[in-house]
This record gives C-alpha cells, structure tokens and sequence, in this order.
C-alpha cells in the first residue's frame, strides 16, 4: 500500500495548460508545471482525484446540455 502511493506521489502527470508530461509534486496537494511554470492545487499524491474527475465531467455534461 505504501510502496503505491509513493510511486503515485513521485510520478509525473501531464500537465492540463500545457499538455508535456511535467507535472510534479512538491509538496502535500501542490502540484508544478516544470515546462509553463504554472503551480495548481490538486490530490495529495495523484494530481487529479477521483472526485474532481467527476464534477468535472459532470460540468462538461451539464455545459454542453444548455448549449
């Protein structure tokens, strides 16, 4: 269990402003773009949580129903 969080943690994400995989964690939820510099919050050891991934969806869903 611990051995999968920390390979999560110390893995690096495709960053969603720039689309490079740099995305890298430094520290607990603070998540930095090595190529467009830019910082964002997220998961504490995944960048993206399940439930962002949801609300997410459900507003591309809802955004797309009123158009």
């Amino acid at each position: 269990m611990v051995k999968k969080i920390e390979i999560s943690q110390h893995a690096k994400y495709t960053c969603s402003f720039c689309g490079k995989t740099k995305m890298k964690r430094r520290a607990v939820g603070i998540w930095h773009c090595g190529s467009c510099m830019k910082t964002v919050a997220g998961g504490a050891w995944t960048y993206n949580t399940t439930s962002a991934v949801t609300v997410n969806i459900l507003y591309c869903t809802n955004l797309h129903s009123i158009q």
